[in-house]
């Protein structure tokens, strides 16, 4: 399986190409409006990059204006019990019941703050429409701050006092104050615009110059001023550092203008994955491919919209083509016989019945014929059960193989799919769902729990599933009047 993953903070876009926890191809793009064309040129690009693998997936890091954020103060209780409190107030405001991702913050005087996310689900709508005109399949929607979370989590255990991470791109600044279990402040933060100034990269050299220190003066006033806002939040936190990424934390003599006005330590994020000069600028999308391949991204696309998506209609076809194919040379051979023993009582009502009226010989006839049609009565419609399958069918597997071998009741249906390996949790529920296949087709059971094999191919770890089904003539649903 291929994934696209797109940052689309800003004018442009930044792509990661992911196939496993192997990255293909990065790079960056111009994207004005997010729409169907749009995204397929960015397909184009990607595709270049990746080396001819065209992506099926998207994953995409939402644009700051599009997530709202809130923070609560509650007494201490459980992430379910405070995600109902939140999401009922956040509701009460919105006038509709948004998409909720909730984050613990720091804990004191048996008081929780939690920092609350939230998307409105016509927003997720939308984005879905737009990305399946481009023929892709949307995965997930994240966030700037739950990208950069993952992003850090595997250095976090290093932390003795608290880090901050800084990331700087064309608009602001998302700022992160963290220990080794717990993420104490976040802020986002636009820089001032300032009317009449030259871009930097236009006019004459001096006009540059001036244009990269006004850059370099926001954001070293905006960086202050949230470890101001941080330090009076906490004071008895001591600030050990600070790493920088985002599209602009290359600025020449950002990192030594920061350190010299936060009196503490400040370097490139340096994460791996992607050669040093580029790894920062790309830290949110590294932070989601490594979240992706261990199943941990968090995602705002909801169950339900990611439900709707159907197979490819490739192989909605090659599948019905099967289907076909066996069912009728298993009806062929069922049927064979009696057809053969139809055909002598026919020769045999012929002779007797050769010296009777015409009018007796076609009421004859007509009898012989009711009873060749009733050969074709009970037989399985498969294509109803067709899309029945292709509903049911869990998106994230991908359907390998189907067997139908028919018997006297109806017939056995095989199925096999294979899945890239996920985590024990989301092992038993796709265990689950694969399992109700079964139970969703038309006089269908399952004839015992799905058989588990792990494969592996190439480097990735995949999880083989095969089911055995039952499938009753007797059912009125998929089958033929």
């Amino acid at each position: 399986m291929t994934h696209l993953l797109l940052d689309l903070r800003g004018s442009i876009v930044r792509f990661l190409v992911v196939q496993g926890k192997l990255i293909r191809g990065h790079g960056e793009a111009e994207l004005s409006s997010f729409d169907g064309s749009a995204l397929e040129r960015v397909m184009v690009q990607a595709q270049t990059a990746a080396g001819g693998r065209r992506p099926d997936q998207l994953q995409l890091l939402l644009p700051t204006r599009e997530v709202g954020i809130h923070s609560f103060r509650l007494q201490q209780m459980s992430l379910a019990d405070a995600r109902k409190i939140v999401q009922r107030g956040i509701t009460a405001e919105l006038g509709e019941s948004p998409i909720l991702q909730l984050t613990p913050l720091a804990t004191e005087e048996r008081q929780q703050t939690f920092l609350a996310e939230f998307l409105r689900r016509g927003t997720a709508v939308d984005y879905q429409a737009k990305v399946r005109a481009a023929g892709l399949r949307l995965q997930a929607l994240t966030t700037a701050l739950q990208a950069n979370l993952a992003a850090i989590a595997s250095r976090r255990a290093g932390i003795l006092q608290a880090q901050a991470l800084y990331d700087i791109d064309e608009s602001g600044v998302e700022a992160l104050f963290l220990t080794s279990d717990v993420l104490l402040h976040y802020e986002r933060v636009s820089f001032p615009t300032v009317e009449g100034t030259e871009e930097e990269g236009e006019g004459d050299l001096e006009s540059r110059e001036r244009a990269r220190r006004r850059r370099l003066f926001a954001i070293v006033n905006t960086i202050y001023g949230c470890q101001s806002t941080f330090l009076q939040a906490h004071p008895r936190q001591a600030l050990d550092g600070a790493w920088l990424c985002g599209s602009d934390c290359a600025l020449p003599g950002v990192a030594e203008a920061l350190a010299d006005a936060l009196g503490c330590e400040v370097a490139p994020a340096g994460l791996n994955g992607l050669p040093e000069t580029e790894s920062d600028r790309f830290a949110a999308l590294l932070g989601m491919a490594g979240a992706l391949g261990e199943g941990t991204l968090a995602n705002l696309l909801p169950e339900d919209l990611a439900r709707r998506v159907r197979l490819p209609w490739q192989k909605i076809v090659a599948a019905g083509a099967v289907l076909a194919v066996l069912g009728l040379g298993a009806f062929g051979a069922i049927s064979e016989r009696r057809f053969q023993h139809l055909n002598q009582e026919v020769a045999a009502a012929r002779k007797q019945l050769a010296g009777l009226e015409t009018s007796l010989v076609r009421e004859r006839s007509r009898g012989t014929a009711a009873v060749l049609s009733s050969l074709t009565a009970g037989q399985i419609d498969f294509y109803p059960q067709l899309r029945i399958l292709a509903d049911a069918f869990p998106p994230q597997m991908t359907l390998e193989k189907v067997r139908f071998v028919a018997t006297g009741s109806g017939g056995n249906l095989e199925l096999a799919a294979v899945t890239p390996d996920p985590s024990d949790l989301d092992r038993t529920r796709l265990l689950s769902r694969f399992e109700n296949v079964c139970s969703a087709l038309a006089g269908g059971r399952s004839n015992g729990p799905p058989k588990i094999t792990l494969v592996t191919e190439g480097a990735e770890r995949l999880l083989r599933m095969d089911l055995a089904c039952s499938l009753e003539k007797t059912a009125a649903k998929g089958l033929r009047p």
